[in-house]
């Protein structure tokens, strides 16, 4: 029963670790892929959104030249 109820956390668990990811908004890049940077590399990209906010992003650059968010963070001016 242990076993069970273990097996069936770690399936909720791995499944809301995507729900929690950061979403790509608008004026960011949601489908970026890279051929000029090594698996690994930062990239930071600033943009204003929609709504005149001004955003700043960082990617990191997967080993299949994708781009993986890592943060978005809100400038203040």
């Amino acid at each position: 029963m242990k076993t069970l109820v273990s097996a069936a956390l770690l399936t909720v668990l791995a499944g809301t670790s995507a729900a929690f990811a950061i979403q790509p908004i608008p004026g960011s890049i949601d489908t970026g892929y890279t051929d000029k940077a090594p698996a690994g590399s930062v990239v930071n990209h600033r943009f204003y959104d929609q709504f005149g906010n001004d955003q700043a992003e960082t990617y990191q650059v997967k080993a299949d030249g994708s781009l993986q968010l890592l943060s978005r963070d809100l400038l203040e001016h």
